[in-house]
């Protein structure tokens, strides 16, 4: 009988470095902890005297639309999904605004339904998993479609 060797076909590889790299980037994520940039909370005014004396910011690049729009938003979303609402108005905002009109809410982006099922905390850190997987997945797809090899779409 003749031996059958099993060789990987590229696709498999691709999925197996982007899972591997994912989960070399999220891996505190296995632990608990939430990909969330909870320093730069303290910037805004609401929060800014709850910070320990002799506290001094870092330099980070502005990433205040995490803190005060996406996860906002999202978390808002899920908790009305929940509740037995759609959520076409965001009380919270200003004196009201619309939420469904407006394109930050992303209430029809895949990823955003994972707030209506599950934590907001869990749902945040599997969806910013989930782009990055798929971000590897597309970049070997078309380093593939542009004429790359298995080696140049892995390394891609």
């Amino acid at each position: 009988m003749d031996k059958i060797r099993h060789k990987l076909a590229p696709w498999h590889w691709a999925l197996f470095v982007s899972a591997g790299l994912t989960l070399a980037v999220y891996f505190l994520v296995l632990g608990g902890w939430v990909p969330f940039p909870k320093d730069t909370v303290w910037f805004f005014p609401p929060w800014w005297h709850l910070t320990t004396p002799g506290w001094t910011p870092q330099q980070v690049a502005n990433i205040g639309d995490l803190v005060t729009s996406f996860y906002p938003f999202h978390f808002y979303a899920g908790e009305a999904v929940r509740s037995g609402t759609f959520p076409l108005w965001n009380p919270y905002l200003l004196g009201g605004s619309p939420f469904l009109a407006n394109a930050q809410s992303a209430l029809f982006y895949p990823p955003t339904w994972l707030f209506f099922f599950l934590p907001a905390p869990w749902a945040w850190s599997i969806s910013l998993m989930t782009h990055l997987f798929l971000a590897g997945l597309w970049t070997w797809l078309l380093v593939r479609q542009l004429g790359g090899c298995d080696a140049s779409a892995l390394i891609g």
